[in-house]
């Protein structure tokens, strides 16, 4: 007689470490007047580690920093895939549009060193400009995250049906100041002050005439595409939406900052056209 084989699932069950493990030198991140600062950040354990970086910044960015033919070669933190290199063996970067985070993934081996640098040369503007950060991430933080995976070990069929894994996770918070008497300081404050008033510009612009505009934008002429089925709540006409969006970009280019001595009754009537 045969005995029938279960199938292995695997499973991973998640802890947390009971110390965090990466040195990171310095412990405090507080960049000089210089407005740059070198972070080395080592994996002392004998095992890979995956790490996590979350960077909620205006003011700062972060990019990788390594050597290559005795040469330093400097490559963005985020925004855009990378190719496998030495012991970052593999990195990544995006754009969370809803939480204003720049995100980057890597695995580092045992005794292995990342470096990072820490900037405020104004770098990703255009990008920075389509997001809204509040007063608490003018500054920022940078969150590391750090994982080791314990694969699971398959048990034999007459045991268990399940192999389980472990994920150890650790994390910490590393706040990103300036000296607030330095000129870069000053430079950084300026600008996010006009970051600020831009988008309340543009929230002012789109909110005026919200109500109008979103009954417009839900109007579908003869010949305009129309999604199939009706609904409670009709959906948006892509096409109006769009113009919509192009419209209050142009006013918002043409007027910029004299949109501030504008009167609500008078921002309407611009709209109007």
């Amino acid at each position: 007689m045969t005995t029938e084989k279960k199938s292995v699932k695997s499973q991973k069950e998640k802890f947390i470490l009971p110390k965090f493990p990466l040195e990171v030198t310095p412990e405090k991140l507080v960049i000089p007047s210089s407005g740059h600062l070198d972070v080395k950040i080592r994996n002392p354990t004998e095992a890979t580690l995956k790490i996590n970086f979350d960077l909620n910044s205006y003011s700062f960015d972060v990019d990788l920093v390594y050597m290559e033919d005795g040469k330093e070669i400097i490559e963005p933190f985020c925004w855009e895939k990378q190719e496998k290199r030495r012991d970052v063996s593999h990195r990544y970067g995006l754009l969370d549009r809803h939480k204003n985070e720049r995100i980057s993934q890597v695995t580092i081996q045992s005794d292995h060193v990342i470096h990072l640098r820490i900037t405020c040369e104004g770098k990703d503007e255009e990008i920075k400009n389509k997001l809204t950060f509040n007063k608490s991430h003018e500054l920022g933080y940078l969150f590391i995250r750090c994982s080791l995976n314990i694969e699971p070990v398959c048990p034999k069929p007459e045991d268990t049906e399940y192999a389980t894994g472990i994920q150890l996770d650790s994390s910490r918070y590393f706040l990103l100041s300036i000296d607030p008497q330095c000129e870069k300081a000053k430079e950084l404050a300026n600008k996010f002050s006009e970051h600020e008033k831009q988008h309340a510009r543009k929230d002012r612009l789109v909110n005026c005439t919200y109500k109008e505009d979103k009954e417009w934008i839900k109007h579908f002429a003869p010949g305009d595409p129309h999604p199939f089925g009706m609904t409670r709540d009709p959906p948006d006409n892509p096409k109006r939406k769009k113009q919509m969006e192009n419209w209050n970009k142009e006013i918002f280019t043409k007027y910029g900052p004299k949109l501030d001595q504008v009167s609500d009754d008078e921002l309407k009537k611009i709209k109007e056209g």
